[in-house]
């Protein structure tokens, strides 16, 4: 009953999975989902061609300070221009659980506008039964100028799917991401029916050669978040970049989020 009681208290928590699960990064950048500055597949990376590998990444947090509230979220994705990825996620407990698996599927249109569609089972049980089970999509919109302003939209549950007779969490966020050498500078608003818009500011630099320091802060109802990363670049003939993020999100009532991630880059 904890994790159910916490997702009513939160402002903007009027659905079923309404918390996705975020990477550490995406955390600490106030839900801004933006390019890496070292390479990255969701930012368009081409890839090698027929050599690309997968990218991997795993992350693991805990909401508020809950073990109730605990969930990891593990993605693969295999870059270049037309972009295949698996990602599986879970949040919660034998209390009350979220689980989703999806298929992520992209599409490079040309070296500037990219689509992308995800397709989502998404499952809900209680106290350790064996719980219902419902579909989802969600669509983004990237658009790259020049390699130092991005631009995109993403739609989560297109469909507006329901599960156990309550909707699915339904929204659409709005973001744009600046990079000066090296430091990027990102906003976003997060656009959800019956609910005010949530805008967000976040930075991030690189403070050392492998050290990335980042903060964020968004309204409603005035979070803010930070975390640093350490990216460390090998050669290898599978991946060149290794990433460990932490982050740490503060909600003025529900208190201190943590996440870790681990991420290779091909």
């Amino acid at each position: 009953m904890i994790a159910v009681w916490v997702l009513g208290l939160a402002p903007h928590a009027n659905a079923a999975f309404e918390a996705p699960w975020s990477d550490a990064r995406t955390v600490a950048l106030a839900g801004c989902d933006c390019p890496r500055l070292d390479s990255s597949p969701r930012s368009g990376g081409e890839g090698t061609g027929a050599a690309a590998h997968w990218w991997l990444e795993f992350s693991a947090g805990e909401r508020f300070g809950l073990s109730e509230m605990r969930g990891w979220r593990a993605t693969a994705v295999r870059p270049g221009p037309v972009l295949v990825g698996l990602e599986a996620a879970r949040l919660g407990s034998r209390i009350y659980e979220e689980r989703t698996l999806g298929l992520i599927l992209g599409r490079r249109i040309d070296e500037r506008l990219s689509v992308g569609l995800s397709l989502r089972a998404l499952g809900v049980a209680f106290a350790g039964a064996e719980g219902s089970w419902t579909g989802s999509a969600d669509a983004e919109v990237r658009l790259s100028i020049r390699g130092r302003f991005s631009a995109w939209a993403r739609w989560e549950n297109v469909g507006r799917a329901a599960i156990e007779g309550s909707p699915v969490a339904s929204s659409m966020r709005l973001s744009g991401a600046l990079v000066l050498d090296s430091m990027l500078i990102a906003s976003s608003v997060l656009l959800e029916s019956g609910l005010d818009p949530a805008p967000s500011l976040a930075i991030e630099f690189t403070a050392a050669r492998v050290l990335r320091l980042r903060a964020g802060a968004t309204t409603s109802p005035g979070t803010f978040a930070a975390g640093c990363g350490v990216v460390l670049h090998r050669e290898s003939p599978r991946f060149d970049c290794v990433a460990v993020d932490v982050a740490w999100e503060w909600h003025p009532q529900l208190g201190v989020s943590s996440f870790a991630s681990v991420s290779l880059n091909p």
